[in-house]
């Protein structure tokens, strides 16, 4: 058995780990020095011994030369060679030996994508991208495949959106940013647009929109779309490398068709607000958060709130507001970067709708409670909704209306509600009750012409016998961001010390691998030890607390919620971190996925541990509001303004989000 085993494209691993040797073992058996000396390379590659590594693959090239210049081997080296040279920003060397394996026999995505990355800096950007369209219609045929379920295909597109991401600065470097604005919709929110459209009865290879197709989206349901993509340095060559953002790419499309692209380089933005550090590929652990991962985490903890996202932890909406005044200014720094860039461009009357579209890290970011340098937020101007794609919008605002017959389902305070551990190893606690979530449903009820289900009424059995026949649901409860407690939100490791697959000398090509569950590298899990790798499949997470029942401890998760098939227009989870879950090339995977994903057109959902007094009222407030104007974002927004002006502080009354059809 070869000591460093390299996983190879395209290979789909399941169960167990399929290993794929450097070569065919009849050539280390003919020559077991050629073996040793590339086993010794491979490891010294791989410790980042670049050097030796060199002049070992040198050395091994000089062998093969002479006696198996046509092997898999020899192409194998030659690429490990060439991602010598990328990590060594040695391009034009790097391009010489890629541009030789793309006209070879044993040429892959990933020796394509290699070879993209090398033209992109060299300049030569239109090989770039005639390399980068092959690689995507191989990404796209391999997600293709009717065997895979939809969070194998989470799990591929998290491995394979840097090739679109590059993509994008390849584009743009040519002077062509709306081809870079439809490849952006292409490379986000795509295992769930072939979820929804297969649900519906359509074909899953539904092609992402053109230009004229998202304009059309704008104008059909007369929103402004503000398309974000966070951009780092295009190199993926390890296959494990840090995120770090480097660039900010930001598309406005008005209602009248009107397209407004922005550039933001981020690097000197780091260093002004001192995030910057682990800023190269290679040079962050395997557990640092890239620099806007950390600039969102310290906007939520400025917020005064639990910035943990990770573990299990009982997320209760808080009874008491004795907590000490937000700080501002992470918000100004977030519009700063997020909003200044194109507030010109944005609409001047606040009832109209912004429908942003964020990428990673700004799905979290609390896009109601930025403020400029003045102090005004961005709620004072606008009505905001969120979307994980363009596509994604088109689809659930053009969903059929809920039948005649459809009612409403408002759930509040379920009794007794289940136990758990607030944090791994620790004893389990009953979910404490409530009041302020009871009232809120009652009231809600009152509005919507229903008998709310409340305390022992509460249950799982009731709330799924309902569900199915609901335009709109309302459930007013605990929320659990139940998140393996050895990874984040973000899908990195929690321990800094954590065993990683190198350390076992086992390496991954990210891109058509999928390593399924109870499966151990060097004795470590492989959801730890290949973390950066983004090659095990994800568990959604997301778990709403209902009344237990006898055999049934309560829990509703977000897989159940995603088998469903439901009516509703609208679903308000009006409990603590449900709009949160793991963050993916595909966008959020959690509740708020697992709703449209059931069907649902509207999700709003929470982003923090929302406090239970504000956010009854923001709650009550809102149904008025939709009462008296059907119009769901707007009603949001004017909810949000109701409880700021009572309960002033952004964390009362700022953590909700829309997603979805905004009318």
């Amino acid at each position: 058995m070869v000591g460093a085993i390299a996983i190879a494209l395209p290979m789909l691993l399941g169960h167990g780990i399929t290993v794929a040797q450097v070569d065919a073992g009849d050539i280390f058996f003919e020559s077991p020095e050629l073996f040793t000396l590339v086993q010794t390379a491979t490891s010294q590659f791989y410790d980042r011994d670049y050097d030796n590594a060199e002049r070992n693959f040198q050395a091994a090239l000089v062998e093969l030369q002479a006696r198996y210049a046509d092997s898999e081997l020899r192409a194998q080296v030659l690429h490990d060679l060439a991602r010598i040279y990328l990590l060594q920003s040695c391009y034009t060397e790097a391009q010489s030996l890629l541009a030789g394996l793309a006209q070879g026999p044993w040429v892959n995505a990933s020796i394509l994508n290699n070879l993209a990355l090398a033209n992109f800096y060299t300049g030569q950007y239109a090989a770039a991208e005639s390399m980068l369209s092959r690689v995507i219609a191989e990404w796209e045929a391999i997600r293709a495949g009717d065997d895979l379920t939809d969070r194998d295909r989470v799990t591929l597109f998290e491995q394979q959106a840097h090739s679109y991401r590059l993509m994008q600065r390849v584009l743009v470097a040519q002077g062509k940013p709306e081809a870079a604005l439809v490849m952006a919709e292409q490379g986000r929110g795509r295992a769930l647009v072939e979820y929804l459209v297969r649900a519906e009865g359509g074909d899953r290879a539904v092609a992402p929109p053109t230009l004229a197709e998202m304009r059309a989206i704008a104008r059909r349901q007369n929103t402004t779309l503000v398309i974000y993509s966070v951009l780092g340095d295009g190199r993926r060559i390890l296959g494990n490398e840090a995120e770090v953002e480097t660039d900010l790419y930001i598309w406005v499309i008005a209602p009248e068709g009107t397209l407004t692209f922005r550039q933001t380089p981020l690097l000197p933005l780091w260093q002004q607000w001192g995030t910057a550090s682990g800023t190269r590929s290679g040079a962050a652990t395997t557990t640092d958060l890239s620099p806007l991962e950390t600039l969102v985490q310290t906007t939520h903890s400025a917020l005064g709130l639990d910035a943990r996202g990770v573990g299990v932890v009982p997320a209760t909406r808080w009874v008491t507001d004795d907590l000490p005044p937000s700080n501002p200014l992470p918000m100004r720094s977030l519009y700063d970067m997020l909003v200044a860039p194109i507030a010109d461009v944005l609409p001047t009357d606040p009832d109209q709708v912004v429908t942003l579209i964020p990428q990673g890290p700004l799905f979290l970011v609390p896009f109601a409670a930025l403020q400029d340098s003045a102090g005004q937020g961005f709620i004072d101007r606008h009505t905001i909704a969120l979307s994980p794609s363009v596509q994604v919008l088109a689809l659930t605002g053009d969903r059929d209306s809920p039948p005649a017959d459809a009612t409403g389902l408002v759930v509040g305070n379920p009794l007794e509600m289940p136990s758990v551990s607030p944090f791994p190893n620790q004893e389990s606690v009953q979910l404490p009750p409530l009041p302020g979530a009871e009232q809120e449903a009652i009231a809600i009820a009152a509005l919507l012409n229903t008998q709310p289900l409340t305390r022992q009424q509460a249950t799982k059995v009731a709330v799924l016998r309902e569900l199915p026949r609901s335009q709109i649901i309302h459930l007013a409860t605990h929320g659990l961001l139940n998140l393996d407690s050895r990874l984040n939100e973000f899908g990195l490791p929690t321990d800094p010390n954590a065993p990683t697959a190198a350390d076992a000398r086992v390496y991954a090509n990210p891109g058509a691998v999928i390593v399924g569950n109870n499966v151990t590298v060097g004795g470590t899990d492989a959801g730890v030890a290949l973390a950066r790798e983004r090659v095990v499949r994800i568990t959604p997470p997301g778990v709403l607390a209902l009344a237990p029942t006898p055999g049934d401890e309560g829990w509703l998760t977000a897989a159940e919620i995603a088998r469903l098939h439901l009516p509703a227009d609208l679903v308000v989870l009006s409990a603590c971190d449900t709009g949160r879950g793991r963050i993916t090339g595909d966008g959020v995977v959690g509740l708020p996925r697992a709703f449209l994903a059931a069907g649902a057109n509207t999700v709003v959902v929470s982003l923090w541990q929302v406090p239970d007094q504000p956010t009854a009222a923001l709650m009550v407030s809102f149904y008025e509001h939709l009462a008296q104007t059907g119009d769901k974002a707007r009603s949001l927004r004017a909810a949000m303004l109701d409880t700021k002006a009572e309960f002033s502080d952004p964390r009362n009354w700022s953590a909700f989000v829309l997603v979805g059809d905004p009318r």
